[in-house]
């Protein structure tokens, strides 16, 4: 089979259709898992936002003194930090007052220096900035009271500490909330500030531009590479497989129906059924069908050979004809295309050919003394066993 009669066989059949089955089933399974075994949990995380020391004297500077609480800070080696954090529910479901343990409400503690300021920079609602309450424990850690905390909901804490200079502090979640597996920190500010889309596309050495330019169209290559060989011509081979028994059956019914009177015509038509579908019939007969006299239909086929001729002579080789516009003004060249078609503009000469090639193939038209001759009774055949096809 040439490769656009396959083409247009794939065109009407039902592969696309079985390709979007499976889809279908796919995403399907997924939204089921998503919807029914997916558990909705509340997530309480800690962003800390910030940790910087806004105050390090490290050198004596005449009689400069910087007092905390009456004591000079220089003296005692310490520094001031201003540390931002971030409490978020990044979870799917509410965190509610229920869900908190009042011996272990959450919060953060540090492992150096002392909390001596707190203070709520701001929060996701009015509810959380009315009813949000701090509190200090041992000086070393920051705990909130119950208030209920929706899906995406966050409210941010400034902290001053005082510490050692050359301490290593670090903060850590603490509490328990329920149905919250464990409370997650992260340092965002240790990371490195995001770039551009642009800059991050162009950030690289020339030797790793050349090596995106020839990888990157090899890689999308071999990715639609694995896609029709792996997933599309699979799938139209199981859908021929399983179209081309369902012919058979068909096939197998009718002959049984047929019995004794099953002639040779006849059954060169089914094997071609069994093969190519029923389109090409149907195509045939509608060929067939067009013109109100038989003289108009051999003149047609003899249009048919002339124009395999002509393209033959100007283009070399001929595999049937080609949907560029020059080559439909060669095969349109002394038709009258008005007296065979009401609607002109609808002509479709390749599959008009393909038709033209299954009547030759099944022996409706055939070649005499240089001379097309319509065979009667294959004509017959074929219109018995299309009528016997329209009924199913």
């Amino acid at each position: 089979m040439s490769l656009l009669s396959r083409l247009l066989k794939i065109e009407r059949k039902f592969a696309w259709s079985f390709l979007g089955v499976l889809l279908a089933l796919l995403f399907g399974a997924i939204t089921l898992y998503s919807n029914f075994t997916r558990q909705d949990r509340p997530q309480l995380r800690i962003d800390v936002l910030a940790n910087a020391t806004v105050l390090d004297v490290r050198e004596e500077v005449g009689s400069f003194q910087v007092l905390y609480d009456g004591v000079d800070i220089g003296e005692t080696n310490q520094t001031l930090r201003v540390i931002t954090v971030e409490f978020k529910n990044d979870g799917t479901s509410s965190i509610l007052k229920t869900y908190y343990d009042t011996s272990a409400l959450p919060g953060l503690k540090i492992t150096s220096g002392k909390i001596v300021e707190k203070e709520i920079l701001g929060a996701a609602s009015d509810y959380l900035s009315r009813s949000l309450r701090l509190s200090l424990q041992g000086g070393r850690q920051l705990r909130f009271s119950p208030v209920i905390i929706e899906p995406g909901e966050a409210f941010r804490v400034k902290m001053i500490v005082l510490d050692k200079i050359e301490s290593n502090l670090q903060i850590l979640p603490v509490g328990k909330v329920a149905r919250v597996r464990a409370i997650e920190l992260a340092e965002p500010y240790k990371s490195q500030p995001r770039l551009s889309f642009l800059t991050r596309a162009f950030a690289a050495s020339p030797s790793v531009q050349l090596a995106r330019a020839v990888g990157y169209p090899v890689a999308i290559l071999l990715a639609m590479l694995v896609l029709v060989f792996g997933v599309i011509m699979p799938v139209n081979s199981i859908s021929e497989r399983l179209a081309m028994s369902k012919r058979r059956k068909v096939a197998r019914a009718f002959r049984r129906q047929s019995g004794k009177d099953l002639s040779s015509e006849i059954d060169r038509i089914i094997e071609h059924y069994i093969k190519f579908d029923d389109w090409l019939i149907r195509s045939a007969l509608s060929l067939l069908g067009a013109f109100d006299s038989e003289e108009g239909l051999v003149k047609r086929f003899a249009h048919f050979r002339k124009y395999k001729e002509a393209y033959r002579a100007r283009y070399g080789r001929f595999y049937g004809p080609h949907p560029r516009p020059d080559h439909h003004v060669l095969y349109a060249e002394d038709l009258d295309v008005e007296a065979a078609y009401d609607q002109p503009r609808t002509y479709r000469p390749l599959e008009e050919w393909f038709a033209a090639r299954t009547c030759f193939r099944l022996g409706v038209v055939e070649l005499e003394e240089g001379d097309f001759v319509i065979n009667t009774k294959v004509k017959d055949a074929l219109e018995r066993f299309a009528s016997y096809l329209k009924e199913q």
